[in-house]
């Protein structure tokens, strides 16, 4: 297995479900570009999550201890991403272990689509479509924009 494609830890059951309810569960503002984006939104809600920040979150994984925090030109506050090339770190954490359970492939894949339009419910049914493969410890990766070609990669 080569290392965009290594998991570092099982991937639970438990753990996928939950995640996936929490992305169906209408509670939680999607954000771009990092794990959470600190903004103001409407309704009164503090920060947005990309896909992964979500499954941090709801692991618990403390997201303030673990990566330096700044605002952006707009005022928004933005933890430092986290995304690298195995064997790499950025700021003071490196990969949050809650993320430790998808392979690199499959985190870049996630935050790609994450980015660029698929809503969290969207995100939702891709992981439920590949649960099996996903709980195996395999990869994905997907062709473009919503709609676009999911794949198993070794």
């Amino acid at each position: 297995m080569s290392d965009l494609t290594t998991v570092h830890r099982p991937l639970t059951a438990d753990e996928l479900d939950r995640w996936i309810a929490e992305l169906e569960s209408g509670n939680h503002k999607q954000a771009m570009g990092q794990l959470r984006r600190g903004t103001d939104y409407d309704d009164g809600a503090r920060y947005g999550y990309c896909c992964l920040g979500l499954k941090c979150q709801i692991a618990g994984f403390d997201l303030d201890a673990t990566f330096d925090t700044y605002e952006d030109y707009n005022g928004n506050e933005i933890h430092e991403p986290f995304y690298t090339h195995p064997g790499t770190t950025v700021g003071k954490g490196g990969t949050p272990e809650p993320l430790h359970s998808l392979s690199y492939k499959t985190r870049s894949a996630l935050a790609s689509a994450n980015d660029t339009g698929y809503t969290f419910a969207d995100i939702a049914g891709v992981l439920r479509r590949f649960r099996d493969d996903l709980l195996a410890g395999r990869s994905l990766q997907y062709g473009g924009p919503v709609g676009g070609e999911w794949e198993v990669v070794a």
